[in-house]
């Protein structure tokens, strides 16, 4: 169930943009997508399933997040995150405050470098 989740999120992260001024992911131009609806369901589902769940779905993202960064870093010598990595970063993270999870276990799975690089893009 988690490598299924996680292959949803990341597949529907190239679908959604950031939006600043609500502090969320919303659907690109006309289509209907709101990111904070798909945390709260995703979490809805984790939470009938062992904690355990919800750590590997984020260990699947952070792999995703570092291994997409790198590729990116090492194609176009840019210094900027791809905006899907960006997006699954949102992710993360508002899955982290809908859910109640410490910022702090992200760490566990992003490194503090990446963390600031993607606090910096945006």
């Amino acid at each position: 169930l988690p490598s299924l989740l996680a292959l949803f999120i990341i597949k529907h992260m190239s679908n959604v943009k950031y939006d600043p001024t609500f502090g969320a992911l919303r659907g690109k131009d006309d289509e209907s997508f709101d990111g904070w609806s798909i945390v709260t369901g995703i979490l809805t589902s984790l939470r009938q399933f062992h904690s355990s769940y919800t750590k590997a779905i984020l260990a699947l993202l952070g792999q995703y997040v570092i291994s997409s960064a790198e590729a990116s870093l090492l194609e176009s010598h840019d210094a900027g995150i791809p905006k899907e990595v960006s997006n699954v970063l949102v992710f993360m993270r508002q899955l982290c405050i809908a859910g109640n999870i410490k910022q702090s276990a992200l760490h566990d799975y992003l490194p503090m470098y990446m963390m600031e690089m993607f606090d910096r893009g945006l």
